[in-house]
């Protein structure tokens, strides 16, 4: 296997994102909200979101056939998706994952960029989840945390980049006190 920096593994994910919306925009006859250029059997991730100070999900990784334009690939998904659902907390929330593993090999999650516990079942890259296992992550968001757009991913190692470049990553939004400006909070 090719070793991967960090700064490959971003030029080759922008340039590959590029290129796809590039060619899905450029095909498109509408201009203005590039959304507009993915057609409707597109699916968008599913959005969840924390309530009463709790978010609660299962995220289920496993391989399959996943329809990219006129074509079909198979790719690693979190609950059938790429990317995976947008979660989305608030400062001083619990998250609770129940994390399956329906991959052929073993992997887990990471919380990249959260200021959490790198031990215990929060952000413990060292956790092995081997294949049909599963596995709870829970944690609690610092009171103190920047909001901000984070992301999710596997990080056992030997398979990250394998796992990353498959599909597996999903974003994360932490809601903090910048969000509770009046001015930030308008312009949503």
């Amino acid at each position: 296997m090719t070793a991967i920096n960090r700064r490959k593994f971003l030029i080759w994910g922008l340039t590959g994102t590029a290129a796809f919306l590039s060619t899905r925009c450029a095909n498109s006859l509408t201009f203005g909200n590039p959304l507009t250029a993915f057609s409707s059997t597109d699916r968008l991730p599913t959005h969840h979101f924390s309530q009463s100070g709790l978010l609660e999900l299962s995220l289920q990784a496993r391989q399959q056939p996943v329809p990219l334009g006129n074509q079909t690939a198979a790719l690693l998904t979190y609950n059938g998706q790429v990317p995976g659902p947008i979660l989305e907390a608030k400062t001083g929330d619990t998250v609770r994952i129940d994390f399956e593993n329906q991959l052929a090999q073993t992997s887990n999650l990471h919380f990249h960029g959260l200021h959490i516990p790198p031990t215990g079942n929060a952000d413990n890259v060292f956790l092995a989840v081997p294949s049909g296992a599963t596995q709870r992550y829970e944690f609690v968001v610092p009171g103190q945390h920047p909001g901000g757009l984070f992301w999710y991913h596997p990080h056992h190692h030997g398979v990250v980049a394998e796992q990353v470049f498959g599909g597996l990553a999903g974003p994360l939004i932490i809601r903090g006190q910048v969000d509770e400006i009046p001015e930030v909070r308008a312009a949503e």
